[in-house]
């Protein structure tokens, strides 16, 4: 769905823009990168354009809080569980 533009270490902040589709408050990712490996976050609450927001879409750069280190050119991908009903 997207790649990191950057990772500032200090703020603990990354930098995404969102290259397909469309991302929404508590959406699942999964930040994958050569050296950073697999980073799955839960997004919360994240800064549009550098507005609040509660959505974003192809073409918007988002920035969240995030422990994590990760790198520029890392991909960005959007994780969704399906949960199959037992009968």
């Amino acid at each position: 769905m997207g790649k990191v533009l950057n990772y500032f270490q200090k703020a603990k902040a990354a930098h995404i823009l969102i290259e397909s589709g469309s991302l929404n408050q508590n959406d699942d990712l999964l930040i994958i990168g050569e050296t950073t490996g697999v980073v799955e976050i839960k997004v919360s609450s994240f800064l549009r354009n550098d507005e609040a927001a509660t959505s974003a879409e192809k073409g918007d750069e988002i920035t969240f809080v995030l422990n994590e280190l990760i790198r520029p050119g890392d991909k960005v991908y959007l994780f969704k569980t399906i949960l199959k009903e037992a009968t």
